[in-house]
């Protein structure tokens, strides 16, 4: 795979040229009043990607045009203010907003991480950083050393993603919640974003964003970025169980088009009816993960709307080296099961998925070819559907950790 620079380019800004001397392709993120309208590859000559490439591209190839017309202008860079691709919905924002960062062990990151958040968050919102199950205290120190008072740091001591993130919303004081990794550089405009989705329909509980590669320099991270939907889709949607339903046959339970767990926000009171995460799930747990999906589907089935809000955007590293992608997708393979075969051993999750059998084979064959056509790996593949075998026994294996842990 050829290195691959990452840049944004905003339509309504002056025209300039791109420096990326180390670099023959370009993958660029196009955005117009701050709203994504989509990605475009494009080659890179003697170093510098010339802006006038990239708008006429854009123009040839995204819908710059019927955004235009949304917005009621014909060029980009007239000025205004007030765009239709940023007006709120129908409903009311959240009064308030909290973040959770959970993380362990990865002081550098976090320390980026948690900047970006606070970039994007105004004076009233909280952030609660929650070191789980740490080896040092080098994370405490970061906290400690950034000294704003908006951050909260907590000690969590038992580990797991989802019993991180539930010590977290414990002690969150928003209205609403948004989530976030370690690993990962928020937009400046992220959190007003996810704000503006809950307000897109009556019954939206969870928001979610999109997630693009923060850099594409080697061919794991070409085969991550290919694989996943969440880091390119631009389009906004609204996902429930009669309005609005997603494209799959295996709707809700294919639930990763709807977002990932490195962006989104919740309700607290879309939280406290569905009772938090499944602390069965997810990183730390045996199941590795899962959490994520299992919370976009118990949203669903609990008569909630998700509403994808591309604009809220994070930027996501992903593992450089086939090492640690593979491990990675492992543990996608066996959350992925992990939560399926949770829902399976419920009334309603077992007749779906009976009835959805073949049609599931189906889909799963085809993901699993459109992988192959992107270029990536057989053997990454190979070892999430290895992951994907073990994922029922683990999700029944950690179901009885944390039963005991409780008792």
């Amino acid at each position: 795979m050829t290195p691959t620079k990452v840049i944004e380019v905003e339509l309504s800004d002056p025209a300039t040229s791109h420096a990326c001397p180390d670099h023959a392709l370009a993958k660029v993120l196009v955005r117009l009043h701050g709203t994504p309208v989509g990605f475009l590859d494009l080659p890179v000559t003697d170093g510098r990607l010339q802006d006038d490439v990239v708008r006429a591209a854009a123009f040839e190839r995204l819908d710059v045009a019927g955004h235009l017309a949304v917005d009621g202008i014909s060029d980009p860079q007239q000025p205004g203010s007030g765009w239709a691709c940023q007006a709120r919905g129908p409903q009311p924002e959240p009064t308030t907003m909290s973040v959770v960062l959970c993380t362990r062990d990865r002081a550098d990151s976090v320390r980026v991480a948690l900047r970006s958040v606070l970039a994007s968050a105004g004076p009233d919102v909280d952030v609660v950083v929650v070191d789980n199950a740490p080896r040092t205290d080098a994370t405490r120190t970061v906290v400690e050393e950034l000294a704003d008072p908006r951050v909260q740091y907590l000690l969590e001591p038992r580990a797991g993603l989802s019993v991180a993130r539930n010590t977290g919303a414990r002690a969150a004081a928003g209205a609403a919640i948004a989530f976030t990794d370690d690993d990962v550089v928020v937009d400046a405009d992220w959190l007003r974003r996810l704000r503006l989705g809950f307000t897109r329909s009556a019954r939206v509980g969870c928001v979610t964003g999109l997630v693009p590669s923060a850099e594409l320099e080697t061919a794991p991270q070409h085969f991550f970025d290919a694989k996943v939907h969440w880091s390119s889709s631009t389009t906004p949607r609204l996902f429930d169980l009669v309005d609005h339903r997603g494209d799959s046959a295996l709707y809700p339970y294919a639930s990763g088009m709807v977002g990932t767990g490195a962006n989104f926000a919740v309700l607290r009171s879309a939280y406290d009816a569905l009772g938090g995460f499944d602390e069965a799930l997810g990183a730390g747990a045996l199941t590795r993960g899962g959490e994520d999906l299992d919370w976009f589907v118990r949203t669903l089935t609990g008569g909630w709307t998700i509403a994808y809000e591309p604009a809220a955007v994070v930027w996501h590293r992903h593992r450089s080296d086939l090492a640690s992608l593979s491990d990675q997708l492992y543990g996608y393979g066996t959350g992925l099961t992990a939560y399926l075969a949770k829902h399976a051993l419920t009334a309603r999750g077992f007749r779906q998925m009976t009835r959805s059998a073949v049609r599931g084979v189906r889909y799963s064959q085809g993901k699993h070819e459109e992988s192959l056509e992107a270029g990536i790996d057989p053997a990454l593949l190979r070892r999430e559907r290895v992951g994907m075998l073990h994922g029922p026994l683990l999700y029944l294996r950690a179901r009885r950790r944390v039963a005991q842990a409780r008792r």
